[in-house]
């Protein structure tokens, strides 16, 4: 059921975002989502400290929503490496997330069993899954800070004068091709 919420949730954003990059910032929608995630995670957390079922969904739920965090991660690699440096680029991020949930999975279990004790047959702790969810808060918090400083930087290289020069020699080469004309043909109707 949790997962079956989280999926649900994660088609939502995907049909909204198309129409709010053009309108929104870059920086607010990845910090937004950041927080959807932070948000969700501290409901599913106080979810399960409370039993509460409904918010353990609707933690699942915000969680889902920051799947698509993956879309500014794209963006912004897209805008950061040349073309010929994006399949290592994309290759070194896909490493890291491989790493990162083979180390979650082994750490998890050794994580429990060092909580939990020793536990009859069918027996659950239930104390050690709720902690490790308020470590994976912890660092969702860490998660959405470093995000505000990644789009920070962002910003700062957006707006440097390299990047100015080229959004402008793009944005008049768009306005020729808006008005029928093909760059080189202003070259040979001048031969």
């Amino acid at each position: 059921m949790y997962f079956s919420v989280k999926c649900f949730a994660s088609l939502v954003p995907l049909l909204v975002l198309t129409f709010a990059l053009d309108r929104l910032s870059l920086r607010s929608l990845m910090l937004t989502i950041c927080l959807c995630c932070t948000f969700g995670q501290m409901l599913f957390a106080i979810g399960l400290n409370d039993k509460d079922h409904f918010l353990c969904l609707l933690g699942r739920f915000f969680i889902g929503i920051s799947d698509s965090l993956w879309i500014f991660q794209q963006t912004l690699m897209c805008i950061w490496f040349p073309a010929s440096e994006l399949p290592f680029a994309f290759g070194i991020v896909l490493f890291m997330v491989k790493i990162v949930r083979t180390t979650n999975d082994n750490v998890a279990s050794m994580f429990y069993e060092a909580m939990a004790g020793d536990l009859e047959e069918g027996e659950v702790s239930a104390a050690s899954l709720i902690s490790y969810q308020w470590i994976g808060f912890a660092i969702c918090i860490f998660s959405t800070l470093c995000s505000l400083l990644l789009t920070q930087i962002h910003e700062s290289v957006i707006d440097s004068s390299e990047v100015k020069e080229k959004r402008d020699e793009l944005k008049r080469s768009n306005q020729g091709d808006a008005k029928g004309e093909e760059p080189n043909a202003k070259q040979s109707s001048m031969s």
